[in-house]
C-alpha cells in the first residue's frame, strides 16, 4: 500500500497522471511504464534534467514509452485501473532509495532510480538510453547538491541558479550579448 503522506506533491501528481493515462488507454492496470511516462513528462522535477544531462531527448524517450504502452492489451469498458503489483514494488524500492539518501519523502528522482534497476522493458529502455544507476546518482548530486527531500515540495529548491538567473558567459559564447558587457538587449529610442 502506498502511503500518500510520504510522497512529495510532484510524486503524487506523477502517480495521478500515470493512473489517468492507464484509464485513457483502456488498460486494466497502471504499470511501471505508465509511471515512467508520467515521470518523464512532468516538468519541474529532477527527472528531465537527469535526462538532459545525458543528452536524451525527452520527446524521443516519451515516444519510445508510448510505443510500448500501445502494445499493451486494452479492455472495452474500463473501470478505474488498479495499481499493479510492480508499481507497489517500485514504490517500496523508491522508499529504500529515499532512506539511503536520508530523505523524509519519496520524490520523483527516487522513483526514477528505482525504475532504472528494472530487469524488463524499462530496464531495456534505460539500457538503450545508456542510463546507468551510478550515473544517475552522480548527476542527481549535481542537480540537488546536498539538499534533502525534507518537505512535500522540495523540487522548487533544485537548480535554482539556472531557473532564476542568466548565464552571461554562455550568452557571450553564443554571441548573444551586445558589445556593452552584460547587455542582452539595447533600448532603442
Amino acid at each position: 500500500m502506498i502511503s500518500l503522506d510520504k510522497l512529495t506533491t510532484k510524486t503524487q501528481t506523477v502517480l495521478q497522471t500515470a493512473h489517468q493515462q492507464a484509464y485513457q488507454k483502456h488498460h486494466a492496470q497502471c504499470l511501471n511504464l505508465h509511471l515512467l511516462a508520467a515521470l518523464i513528462d512532468t516538468p519541474e522535477t529532477a527527472v528531465q534534467p537527469l535526462l538532459k544531462k545525458q543528452s536524451i531527448s525527452i520527446s524521443t524517450a516519451l515516444n519510445q514509452i508510448q510505443h510500448h504502452l500501445d502494445k499493451l492489451p486494452h479492455i472495452q469498458h474500463p473501470n478505474q485501473p488498479a495499481l499493479s503489483d510492480e508499481v507497489g514494488l517500485t514504490f517500496k524500492k523508491a522508499q529504500k532509495e529515499a532512506d539511503l539518501m536520508e530523505d523524509a519523502f519519496i520524490s520523483c528522482e527516487h522513483l526514477f532510480i528505482a525504475l532504472s534497476k528494472d530487469k524488463g522493458i524499462i530496464g531495456k529502455l534505460f539500457k538503450d538510453w545508456s542510463l546507468q544507476t551510478d550515473t544517475l546518482y552522480t548527476d542527481l548530486k549535481s542537480i540537488r547538491g546536498h539538499a534533502r527531500v525534507d518537505s512535500p515540495d522540495p523540487e522548487g529548491q533544485y537548480d535554482v541558479l539556472n531557473k532564476y538567473t542568466i548565464d552571461l558567459i554562455q550568452q557571450a559564447q553564443k554571441g548573444k550579448l551586445d558589445p556593452v558587457i552584460g547587455q542582452i538587449g539595447r533600448a532603442h529610442v
